[in-house]
């Protein structure tokens, strides 16, 4: 009850407040789900509908749900167009490259261009960073998803840009650990300086 049952967020008025609506006010985890008294075969799609007596629940197996500690969706894998279907989007997301940081950079940069309208404006703050992570959140997943002709370069080995100019290898970490450690040590002096000055002065 604590883990699987999916809540929505009701006002004082009745209105639905929940964060998983979209736009046309349905819920995007698809509840409430079908119910069913007993497990059947759907015979116009030939589809397996397992018992299911709650519609505000995953399909959950407790053994599953106690040993992960918490909620699991679990279905029925009886086809091999169902099992086709789920190995290729697991071998999906286990192969998925990280992005580089150029393209990391042009992404917020792009979603920054496209809303300095609402960035200036009367909007509160905390909508405003909601919806700027939520759209960098997104377009970082788009950018995720390897096309034909990324897929065409790696596998030919050719890069995945061009340019004119030869870069080399910047590592950050190193260079602001150094500056940090001269900046207080600049700083140390000064005030060692400082100190000196005073003691001059009593």
């Amino acid at each position: 009850m604590r883990s699987n049952l999916h809540l929505h967020k009701v006002d004082k008025n009745g209105n639905d407040k929940s964060y998983c609506l979209d736009s046309k006010g349905r819920c995007k985890r698809r509840f409430p789900r079908e119910t069913f008294e007993q497990t059947m075969v759907e015979p116009k799609t030939g589809a397996l509908n397992l018992k299911k007596g709650e519609p505000w629940m995953n399909t959950i197996t407790p053994i599953l749900t106690y040993l992960l500690r918490s909620n699991s969706d679990v279905t029925s894998l009886l086809s091999g167009t169902a099992i086709k279907a789920i190995v290729a989007y697991v071998t999906d997301y286990i192969t998925k490259q990280s992005l580089k940081t150029y393209s990391i950079f042009d992404v917020i940069k792009s979603v920054f261009d496209k809303n300095s309208e609402m960035i200036g404006g009367d909007v509160k703050c905390n909508e405003k960073v909601r919806k700027i992570f939520t759209q960098i959140v997104n377009s970082l997943t788009a950018k995720l998803e390897i096309g034909g002709p990324m897929a065409s370069l790696y596998v030919l080995g050719n890069p995945d840009h061009y340019t004119k100019h030869k870069f080399i290898p910047f590592y950050w970490k190193p260079y602001v650990k150094e500056v940090l450690s001269a900046w207080l040590m600049r700083l140390t002096l000064e005030r060692f300086l400082m100190y000196m000055r005073l003691l001059t002065r009593w």
